[in-house]
């Protein structure tokens, strides 16, 4: 499955606001699949290099907060955010 669109987020919404889960439909909670601790392994996209970021301070805690929250690591959050946000541009939309 490839990544999702922005209609495809807003389809699901409009669909969880229409028919909310139940108590007893919820198998599991997984904090964000395909998120994942540390720096990618070797062979997986090509290499990886370290790179510095600046962010301000409110971003900065909300980056944290939220990679603490879900038991991920704070780049492996950056990377998905800039892949799906890259991968916006490339197709057309210019929101983000």
């Amino acid at each position: 499955m490839g990544r999702l669109s922005d209609e495809d987020y807003a389809e699901m919404s409009k669909d969880y606001a229409d028919n909310p889960l139940r108590e007893h439909e919820v198998i599991s909670v997984e904090p964000r699949p395909g998120l994942q601790r540390g720096h990618p392994a070797k062979g997986e996209g090509g290499e990886s290099k370290p790179m510095s970021l600046r962010f301000p301070d409110a971003l900065r805690s909300e980056l944290l907060a939220y990679a603490d929250d879900n038991a991920v690591a704070v780049g492996e959050v950056v990377r998905q955010a800039v892949g799906e946000y890259l991968d916006r541009r490339a197709n057309g939309s210019s929101q983000g």
